[in-house]
């Protein structure tokens, strides 16, 4: 069951970069609202109709809150990643967030630093140089660089506020924490879409009306099944694994139906990577 459980999980977070990559080629940059704000609504719905019951403590709102911006941040900058640049190179760039609540556990809670951990940020930055080469055929541009930074630092805090979260209430209010802030995300994105999208609205809804609902119901699925796949095997080594099978799922298509092409040094970097992300999770 566990290997099934991580399958879905890995082609759910494909899946997700292959819907906002379908959107954002009808769209451009400027759904990215709408877009963002449908995939939380379907998300939340995914998980209020998955509770077996629910429970409330006012403790969770500053975290909920905490974790809607975050979440708000890394789904609207990510949409304009895929807009501006590389599907594969977007999604690997994205998942080196995952560094940022391992410093947090390092920097706050006295984690200690292990040899992967420094092997992995060796990768890391060498794989940075590398992806960031030129490439003609693949170009990569600053606005798609501050993109993917600010989606980069969005994706990394959510999940350094979950973990928050989890350790405040000995693992508790999961689900009541994840409705909340996606109710957050959808209120405060929703009301900018309407008012930045107000004469593209109905044009928009079109274009997202399988996209954005199969992102947000593969969010919502990913998210609960990494909660129970959590209890089965060891995070140290179902994160490298679902990371790494993420980006591999994604370049593949991003390779075949997308036609990209990577340089030598860029594949490099690309493969570099991978592994640094494995090794920042060990």
């Amino acid at each position: 069951m566990a290997i099934l459980y991580l399958i879905i999980i890995i082609a759910g977070v494909s899946g997700q970069n292959v819907t906002q990559k379908i959107y954002t080629e009808k769209t451009g940059e400027s759904g990215a609202y709408l877009f963002s704000t449908l995939t939380s609504l379907f998300s939340m719905l995914f998980f209020i109709v998955t509770s077996k019951g629910f429970d409330w403590n006012p403790g969770i709102i500053p975290y909920a809150i905490a974790f809607a911006l975050s979440f708000a941040l890394s789904g609207i900058f990510g949409v304009l990643a895929i807009a501006a640049g590389p599907l594969s190179l977007s999604s690997l760039m994205i998942s080196y967030s995952l560094m940022i609540p391992t410093f947090y556990g390092i920097i706050f809670l006295k984690e200690p630093i292990s040899a992967y951990f420094l092997t992995g940020l060796g990768l890391l930055a060498i794989s940075l140089f590398l992806v960031n080469k030129k490439n003609d055929k693949c170009p990569v541009s600053l606005k798609w660089l501050f993109f993917v930074f600010l989606s980069f630092a969005g994706n990394g805090l959510c999940s350094t506020f979950q973990k928050m979260q989890q350790q405040a209430f000995d693992g508790n209010y999961k689900n009541e924490f994840m409705i909340l802030s996606l109710a957050i995300v959808v209120f405060v994105l929703g009301i900018t879409a309407l008012i930045t999208n107000k004469g593209n609205l109905k044009s928009y809804l079109y274009h997202a009306r399988f996209t954005a609902v199969g992102c947000g119901i593969m969010n919502g699925m990913v998210n609960m099944l990494v909660m129970i796949l959590s209890g089965i095997i060891a995070v140290s080594v179902m994160f490298p694994l679902i990371s790494a099978g993420g980006i591999i799922v994604t370049y593949l298509v991003s390779k075949i139906f997308y036609k990209e092409t990577l340089t030598k040094a860029q594949f490099a970097g690309f493969l570099t990577g991978i592994a640094s992300i494995v090794f920042l999770n060990l």
